[in-house]
């Protein structure tokens, strides 16, 4: 990896060690994107040369079967596969990559989404590195309020901001859907992510740990860093169709509570929701109206590979 920056010894150090872990973190954001149900495994880090572990763990156990003293070598914190970026790799990432390095190679002042899209791209690609669950799952989280944290509410503004990112990418490329269906769903996922920040409150405040207390699992770190990886595309993508200040995005976000009725029964409220809502997710002649159109139909199509336990 090559970085040029300038100015006296330090300051271009800094610059360029800057430069390098921007470049690295969206590669880990990548990871994040393909195999974020395994991403508690460890399978793939990539880091720089000085930073990466070499040594590996040895155990002195005792076999109760037969009291017989063994060491047992781990695989200490090395990488179990590369993470090769050959044509075929670009091809499914370049998508991705454009609008990062639209943004960082840019001349002009970064726009407040900007900003916000490269500090959670730091926090997820520090995160996927890290390999204690509990500073693992504080960083997903570190990223996802980034993006929807909120002076007030703050549980409800991020929840709100995940559930409907992760809602319409879910059903971006669905049509026909009954409008009973998608209320439900947002309505589940928004608690999911609810009790998720939960156990971020436990390891913060009260100082659990999934050690201990057992406050989270394998499974949680999975979901968590999902969906801080499919709110940072829906990010790219709203910054890819206008969006510029976090204000804006509140607003739909906000409009999207109220269509999906979130903390209330969806039953009940369900003669309440806008019919607008399966509506948009038919796609005409390429053409949306608004930025609430966009927001919801997600023009973005997750590739295949993202879903594919067997990518590596």
């Amino acid at each position: 990896m090559k970085s040029t920056a300038y100015g006296d010894k330090r300051t271009a150090t800094k610059k360029s060690y800057r430069q390098m872990r921007e470049v690295i973190n969206f590669f880990r954001y990548i990871i994040c994107l393909l195999i974020h149900e395994r991403v508690s495994e460890n399978i793939v880090k990539i880091n720089i040369l000085s930073e990466t572990y070499k040594e590996t763990d040895v155990s002195l156990i005792k076999r109760n079967k037969d009291n017989q003293l063994c060491l047992i070598w781990g695989r200490g914190r090395k990488s179990r596969q590369k993470f090769c970026i050959d044509k075929n790799r670009m091809d499914d990432i370049s998508s991705h990559l454009e609008g990062f390095n639209q943004i960082i190679s840019s001349d002009s002042p970064r726009t407040e989404i900007e900003e916000s899209i490269l500090k959670a791209i730091y926090w997820i690609g520090e995160a996927q590195n890290e390999f204690d669950l509990d500073i693992a799952f504080i960083k997903y989280w570190t990223a996802i309020e980034c993006m929807f944290s909120q002076k007030q509410e703050t549980t409800q503004s991020l929840a709100k901001g995940v559930t409907i990112s992760i809602i319409s990418i879910i059903f971006s490329d669905c049509q026909d859907i009954q409008d009973d269906i998608i209320v439900e769903h947002a309505n589940l996922k928004y608690k999911e992510i609810k009790k998720l920040y939960g156990k971020r409150s436990d390891i913060i405040h009260e100082g659990e740990t999934h050690l201990t207390q057992q406050v989270i699992d394998e499974n949680d770190i999975s979901a968590i860093c999902k969906y801080a990886a499919w709110s940072i595309l829906n990010m790219f993508y709203l910054r890819s169709i206008g969006y510029v200040t976090r204000d804006e995005i509140k607003i739909q976000i906000d409009r999207g509570s109220s269509i999906f009725k979130l903390e209330t029964d969806p039953l009940k409220n369900i003669q309440f929701f806008v019919v607008r809502a399966s509506c948009l997710l038919t796609v005409k002649n390429e053409q949306y109206t608004t930025k609430w159109d966009n927001l919801f139909l997600g023009i973005f199509n997750l590739p295949i590979f993202m879903h594919s336990r067997n990518y590596f």
